[in-house]
């Protein structure tokens, strides 16, 4: 299979530093590497399925803290835990995508709700 160099001028540097293994064989040998490979997915191929989602052991303890008061806000859950708020949002917002946590209500006088917890 023949190549057609889509840059000349760069081909001809990388080709006088010593930069190219062998012309016009990198894109071939990228795509026979990628799909030669039957054990990989695809990205997006397990969105939304609960059952392969580990928890870290802070989003378990996150979710202890929630089991013992549903009111708890992210707050006092990042002060409980010692780790930023911001962390703990990214945290929640884990939980939510991946359908073991839900928020009811308003900000302010809401709680969270544990849907599921597989793992």
């Amino acid at each position: 299979m023949s190549s057609e160099r889509r840059n000349p001028i760069l081909a001809n540097v990388m080709a006088q530093l010593d930069y190219m293994e062998k012309r016009g064989s990198g894109l071939t040998r990228i795509c026979n590497e990628t799909f030669a490979s039957s054990d990989t997915s695809n990205v997006g191929d397990h969105y939304g399925d609960v059952s392969e989602t580990k928890l870290s052991e802070r989003q378990q303890k996150m979710l202890n803290l929630i089991k013992e008061s549903p009111t708890i806000t992210g707050k006092q859950m990042s002060e409980t835990l010692s780790v930023s708020q911001r962390t703990i949002e990214r945290d929640l917002s884990a939980l939510q995508k991946h359908g073991v946590l839900k928020r009811e209500g308003k900000d302010i006088d809401g709680k969270w709700v544990i849907i599921s917890v597989s793992h």
